[in-house]
């Protein structure tokens, strides 16, 4: 317990002085690492044969050149033979390193500007108060993070009908279920597909769980998809008078959504709940 609590301080310790400058820390490892990159291909370049590689068409056949300046400055082209792979080689790869020396000398003085000028976000705050707001962040992605890991009961019942895929490979037993799903992954929100739910005493699979990232809130998502058949819709209504018998109530921790009459489903309509219910 003592080396867990020890391991967690300075988790703690480590996350805190992330907080107040991992922003700056980045950009100066960053830089570091491009002067040093620079000096490199510099060096490079500097022992390489003079010229450049350039390369020609002609009646559908490539041919590539070496380009030179005799020392009136004029330029001079000679065709590269099947002999000459090893100095096609090096000045393509002198090529590449042009190329990357145009960016780093490009790079470097945009980020040296910007460490000059960045300041930290707590650089004039109190240390209180800068202890406590990375508790407040992650301690919550914590949280998330065990939600997402945690085992849970999931319906046993019908595994072969799990036959669609979502994003991110899961399956589901319907194709709008696949597009919820999947809207779920691509927003980065966590869920639980069918997990075991009790209500009056009964067990029930709602479709999705799911945590809402600014809160950490639980809300449960049920999508109808053939609420035509009145069986289905019987059903469907009896499920829904549960659910709102025992505490879940629309757009508060209940999310209800359904197909249009034809079996389609709008997607854009997902994704607007997503952002004014899950993600706000």
């Amino acid at each position: 317990m003592d080396e867990q609590k020890e391991h967690k301080d300075y988790k703690d310790q480590k996350q805190h002085k992330e907080w107040s400058d991992h922003v700056l820390s980045l950009m100066k490892t960053g830089l570091k690492f491009q002067v040093n990159l620079l000096e490199c291909v510099l060096k490079e370049l500097n022992m390489m044969p003079k010229g450049s590689i350039c390369k020609k068409v002609i009646r559908g056949t490539t041919y590539f050149y070496v380009s030179t300046k005799d020392k009136s400055g004029n330029q001079i082209q000679r065709i590269l033979k099947s002999n000459d792979d090893s100095l096609k080689q090096i000045l393509m790869t002198k090529y590449c390193f042009k190329k990357c020396l145009n960016y780093l000398q490009k790079n470097i003085p945009l980020m040296k500007r910007f460490v000059q000028m960045y300041r930290p976000i707590f650089a004039d705050v109190d240390q209180k108060i800068i202890s406590v707001m990375p508790n407040l962040m992650f301690d919550h992605n914590d949280k998330i993070e065990k939600w997402k890991n945690e085992s849970f009961k999931s319906n046993p019942s019908f595994k072969e009908g799990l036959i669609h895929t979502t994003t991110l490979g899961g399956r589901v037993r319907s194709k709008s279920e696949a597009v919820i799903a999947s809207l779920f992954e691509v927003n980065g929100i966590a869920f639980r597909y069918e997990a075991e739910l009790f209500l009056g005493g009964k067990v029930y699979y709602p479709d999705f769980m799911i945590l809402r990232p600014l809160s950490g809130k639980v809300l449960y998502w049920e999508h109808f998809g053939m609420l035509n058949d009145s069986k289905y819709h019987a059903s469907a209504v009896k499920k829904l008078c549960t659910y709102f018998e025992n505490g879940l109530y629309p757009y508060d921790n209940f999310i209800i959504t359904y197909d249009r009459e034809d079996g389609s489903i709008d997607a854009s309509n997902i994704q607007s709940l997503i952002d004014q219910i899950a993600l706000s």
